[in-house]
């Protein structure tokens, strides 16, 4: 175990797990109020609300704000209830939660634990406060897609727990086996065919209570002692890698604004790592522009959708669908002529339309 964050330097106590979700996990046994609830966004990864359930917990989803995403303290407080006993709250797209601070006095006046959710904004910068420092734990990812991804790993850190028992658990569970990233693969295939087919059928349903009986070994699993070198390693290279991510978002604002798409460029705050070039693209016509896309071979997503129906729950939660109808993002870590082209085919699009 380390007693430091590598990410920001501060002293305290570090685990290294098998990824972000490990992570979450081995937080919440650590906080060991089992049967209790965890807040939670309806649009983060179903990745981070799994373990949540295989901890002994029961997620309690609630809103964001439709434009970034992020939780606010006002959607915290309509949310909160005596049965909660943590939250995870991440920082979505690389994008800092504005109200963090305050969540964080809010829950400190109730006795819940925050779990500082940093897979997506892995950064030793600060804007208004810094990200990394204000959760009673914090997690990362150096997962497929993170800001430093290696394709596997997390960290789990505290300044203020105990996190003995939870390396010792880190080093209990299964190991990780290669054949995991096949079988993650396949499972994100059938997700996103069943969303984009309708999700409300029984025969999906059904699907969907598989998952949670069947996808822990994929998800909750140790990692050796390289793979844990491997995670500290590119890590020491974060300065170097925001830079770089700082330049691509750049580079897709010197050929594309507002004027030129018809929509609007997804708004980053101050101390933000772009995860991705993100867009809000109008409901109506969200489809239609991710197909033309499609058709010119862009690398488009619509991530990060709304996940309640995985976990049973079909309660509207109309800001975090809002956002679902409405958000498109392109990667950055590729070639520059690559980015070019993207923004050249958006711009086709508008006028074609």
């Amino acid at each position: 175990m380390l007693d430091y964050n590598p990410v920001t330097g501060q002293k305290g106590q570090c685990v290294i797990a098998g990824r972000g979700a490990v992570a979450i996990y081995l937080a919440l046994k650590n906080i060991s109020q089992y049967g209790k609830c965890v807040i939670v966004p309806a649009n983060i990864c179903y990745a981070a609300v799994f373990p949540i359930i295989y901890a002994g917990y029961t997620p309690l989803f609630c809103d964001v704000n439709p434009a970034d995403g992020n939780v606010s303290l006002r959607i915290i407080k309509d949310s909160y209830n005596d049965s909660v006993a943590a939250a995870i709250i991440p920082h979505m797209y690389g994008n800092p939660v504005s109200d963090m601070c305050a969540i964080k006095s809010f829950f400190l006046q109730k006795g819940v634990k925050l779990i500082e959710d940093c897979a997506s904004l892995m950064t030793n910068r600060s804007g208004s406060y810094r990200p990394g420092t204000v959760g009673d734990y914090v997690i990362y990812s150096t997962g497929y897609s993170k800001t430093v991804d290696i394709g596997i790993g997390g960290l789990l850190f505290s300044v203020s727990a105990d996190l003995e028992d939870a390396e010792k658990e880190e080093r209990s569970l299964n190991p990780y086996q290669e054949c995991i990233g096949d079988e993650w693969r396949i499972f994100s295939k059938i997700y996103r065919t069943i969303r984009n087919n309708g999700q409300n059928s029984l025969i999906v349903k059904g699907i969907y209570k598989s998952f949670e009986k069947n996808l822990k070994d994929l998800l909750i699993y140790s990692i050796n002692d390289k793979y844990k070198n491997d995670i500290l390693n590119n890590i020491s290279r974060l300065d170097e890698i925001i830079v770089l991510r700082e330049n691509k978002y750049n580079l897709y604002l010197e050929h594309l604004k507002d004027s030129d798409c018809g929509y609007s460029i997804y708004k980053f705050e101050d101390g933000a790592v772009p995860w991705r070039f993100n867009m809000l693209v109008r409901e109506e016509t969200n489809r239609a522009f991710i197909e033309y896309c499609l058709r010119y071979g862009l690398p488009v997503s619509d991530w990060y959708p709304c996940v309640t129906p995985i976990f049973g729950i079909y309660d509207s939660f109309d800001d975090a669908m809002w956002h679902e109808n409405h958000i498109v993002n392109f990667p950055l870590l590729i070639p520059d002529e690559e980015i070019i082209r993207i923004c050249r085919v958006i711009k086709g699009y508008k006028e074609k339309k």
